[in-house]
Formats: C-alpha cells, structure tokens, sequence
C-alpha cells in the first residue's frame, strides 16, 4: 500500500471528544401525506413529458463531458450546448437500492431505510412514479438493473416495467428495442409520459461494446466476477501494473459505449417526435472503486469515486441551453426538481425540500450501512467467511459535505476530514489538525445526526423486517451483481 493510502485509510482520528457529551441521535418522522400540495417554481411552458436514464456505476471524473483526458463521452459533450449540466453531484449511497430509493422519493436513506438488512423500499413510501401516474402520466421503467424490480419496491407506481435479462453485453440494445415498440403504443394513448430507463455498462462485467481497441481494452478487463472484486478489496490479491491499466480502460470504454447508448436513445425520442417537448435528465446512482483506496466495484465506503456522478437536465426549446451548475447538489433534491419542472404539485412531505440548484444551501449528506451488519449477516456469511478483512474494513459510515470539506465519521469511531479542492482524491487526511474548518464541519454534522439526516449507527433492523427483505428480494439476483456470495 503506498503512503499515500495509509494516510488516506489508516491515519484516522477517533471521535470520541469531537462530537461534544451526550449527543443522541433523534430521527425526523415525516408524514408521507398527499392531502395537501404545492407547486414550486412553476414553468411558463412545463415539458409534457420526463424520460429519465440511470446509467448504472457511472462515474463523473472518468466522462470528458467533466474533464477525463480521454475521449469517453462525445455525444453528451455535444449535448451540453443544449443542455444544463450540474458538474458536483453527490449520490446519497454509494449503491443501487437506498440511491433509486432516495431519487425515487426525495428522502435520504435515515428515512426511507431502504439499505442493507432491509433492501426494499416500503409501499407506504410515494415515489415519483406514484406521484406522477396520479396526474394522469402513463408511467413505464424498463431496466437492465434486477434490482430496479417489483421486488425491491423501486417500480411502485409504475405502470408498466420491465427488467430485461440475459447477457449483459446485450441488455441496453434490449431496451433500446423495447423503448421503441413502448414509445409507439403509448403515443397512441395522447398520454403524457414517464419513462425511467437503466442501463448496466459500465457495471462490472464492463460492457465495452465497439470501443474496445480504441481504449486499449481486451474484453470487459480482469476484474469479471465478484470473487475477483472481492479478494481485491479484502486485500488478498493485487492487480499487477498491467492489469491495473487494462481495468482503467475497459472501464473507459464502457463509458464510450454508454455515451453511445444516450445518442441512440436521443435519436429514438427525437424520431418519435417528442424529444423536444420532453423533459430528459441523464445520471448515474453510483461511481465505482477502480481500485482507489484499495476498493474494487462499488457499495463498500463512501469515497468520492463512488458518489461523484454525472447529472445532465435538457429542458425543451432550448431552456438554460449550455449552462453548468458549479455548486454541489444531491441526487436526493432530483424528485422535488423534477416535479417543480413539469408543473406537477409536489406532496406535501416534500414542500420544503431543496430543489437541486438549493441543495447547496442544505446539508449534504451521504450514508452508508456495512455488508457486514448484524442485520444482513445471514446473506454475507459467505463473504465474511472467505474474506475475513472485510468487516473491519467496511463499516457503517457518514459523509457529510460542508464548503470545500468532507467529513467521513465511521461506526468505530474513525473520522476522516478531506479537502476536495486541493486533494480531490482524499489521499490527505486532515482530521488531526483540528482546525476551525473541522469543527464548524462537525457541529454541521452534529446538527444532521440529530435532526435525521443520517442513519444512527446503533439502527438495527428488526427480525420482521430482515425476513420480509428476504422474502422479497432474489438472493440470485444480488449474487449475480457482486454484492454477496
């Protein structure tokens, strides 16, 4: 491990003394009530209709739409001159589930609770689609992801949805198929639109489609399963130089074929005729390791590389066409932004909440509960078993964003405290120095813990509901993804 790493992921500094005696928690009950509502920002001329594109595991620093020196993302760079492009987006998880779950409701993941032990989100939640479907929209997801699924409560409100199996490799073109025999019979209803997509290519198995001798890839790169990933992460083996370079660029040429994936997609709409009267955002849920801080793939910690994602919002007729929103935002405020777009009432749980461009002025946060819980260990034994330095290494987890500072606080007690202006890759922890910056940042996050924007460490999920999660959830489909063995 190099110095850098051991300063980043060792040199850490309790927290007991930091926080200040007799803090506890107290969590927020919000009424998820949708007697009363209100518009927000309401638009001269809303889109008539949303489509929304997840691009699974995507990271923003690795899209030369944000910088990356290699040509990842043509197209959307092309697309930015008509569009309105967030550059610091935080994901509140850095996997699939309490992520859809928050873009899905407004919440973060201490309310919705849809995380590790307890994988679904509850039908008492109203998501976005249930939101949108009572104003009449006709509501479709179609989704390479199995856990976008009925199962995992993600699709409430849906309409209609499909998860599209088989190979990887051929799981977008799938979509883009069936997207376009769905977009023909519901344009035959004189319906107005939400169409949620998902696609997985830059997932591992990276899918790098036509692009990979461009980037210098042989396949999807050597990380293909999740045994790989895991003995990566646990410590148990090294990628050597070369195969370092050849996960980075497979990686890299996923991302090319996504950017390929977004064209067709635009082309299909703009066929279809309705491109230009539609309201299309294009994100991500999550990043991915590469291998920073020792971590392969996704859903072990809360590093930058995997909350850092790409957000892209094009409004029709040309509305704020080439503008860059600097300030951080959360993928959390996308519900409430969304809504205040197309003109639609916001529930009432959500009309206070900060729309992506107020984000900034609120706390910022991102939670994350272990693997290695005692409320999922049932279903992670395996890996635990086999990878016995994992548990120590994942831990229950804060981040909490504040200026140009992030703070980490882990369940043990450890903290880290970056500065994302000048260590971008969080290789410099500040935490010992105790500074001014560190203590306004943690009465911040004080302040969050208290009023529930983050999971209390000492949460655990009941016997009930770990067995309805695992009554609900396809333990394949999680093994097929790489998150437990």
């Amino acid at each position: 491990m190099s110095s850098s790493e051991e300063s980043a992921t060792d040199h850490r500094v309790q927290l007991s003394g930091l926080l200040g005696p007799g803090v506890v928690p107290v969590f927020v009950l919000l009424g998820i009530a949708m007697a009363s509502c209100r518009t927000r920002q309401p638009v001269e001329v809303p889109p008539e209709h949303l489509v929304l594109v997840v691009f699974d595991t995507l990271r923003a620093d690795r899209m030369s739409l944000y910088g990356h020196h290699e040509p990842t993302t043509p197209f959307l760079e092309r697309m930015a001159r008509e569009a309105l492009v967030f550059e610091d987006v935080k994901a509140p998880a850095p996997w699939t589930v309490p992520s859809h779950a928050s873009m899905f409701t407004g919440l973060p993941p201490s309310l919705h609770k849809a995380q590790w032990g307890r994988v679904f989100l509850a039908d008492e939640f109203q998501t976005l689609a249930e939101t949108l479907a009572a104003q009449g929209f006709c509501t479709v997801a179609l989704s390479a992801n199995g856990l976008v699924s009925r199962s995992t409560g993600l699709l409430q409100g849906f309409e209609k949805a499909n998860t599209v199996k088989g190979p990887y490799a051929e799981r977008s073109q799938k979509i883009l198929a069936r997207l376009d025999q769905v977009l023909e019979d519901l344009l035959r209803q004189e319906c107005r639109l939400f169409i949620y997509l998902n696609f997985m290519d830059t997932h591992i198995p990276y899918n790098t489609g036509r692009h990979g001798e461009q980037f210098g890839a042989r396949g999807p790169g050597p990380v293909k399963n999740p045994k790989r990933k895991w003995e990566i992460s646990a410590g148990q083996r090294r990628l050597s130089e070369d195969e370092e370079r050849e996960h980075q660029v497979a990686y890299e040429a996923a991302v090319r074929y996504s950017d390929d994936m977004a064209q067709e997609l635009t082309g299909q709409l703009a066929r279809r005729g309705i491109l230009d009267t539609s309201l299309l955002i294009l994100t991500s849920d999550h990043g991915d390791g590469l291998g920073a801080h020792r971590e392969m793939g996704h859903a072990l910690s809360l590093w930058e590389e995997q909350l850092a994602v790409p957000l892209m919002v094009r409004l029709p007729s040309g509305a704020r066409s080439g503008e860059r929103v600097a300030e951080r935002t959360t993928l959390t405020a996308l519900m409430p932004s969304i809504l205040d777009w197309l003109g639609v009432a916001r529930p009432e749980y959500l009309a206070a909440a900060p729309n992506l461009e107020e984000a900034a002025q609120h706390p910022i946060v991102a939670d994350y509960r272990s693997y290695f819980s005692e409320s999922n260990r049932t279903m992670n034994q395996r890996v635990s078993e086999k990878h016995p330095q994992l548990p120590g290494r994942t831990a229950h987890a804060h981040a909490f964003f504040c200026g140009d500072y992030k703070l980490i606080v882990r369940a043990d007690g450890d903290v880290g405290f970056f500065d994302l202006v000048s260590d971008p890759e969080e290789q410099s922890n500040l935490a010992s120095e105790s500074s001014g910056q560190l203590k306004d940042c943690l009465r911040g996050y004080r302040q969050a813990v208290e009023s529930g924007r983050l999971t209390d460490f000492a949460e655990v999920v009941s016997k009930r509901g770990r067995k309805e999660a695992e009554e609900r959830i396809d333990l394949e489909t999680l093994r097929s993804l790489g998150y437990i063995q």
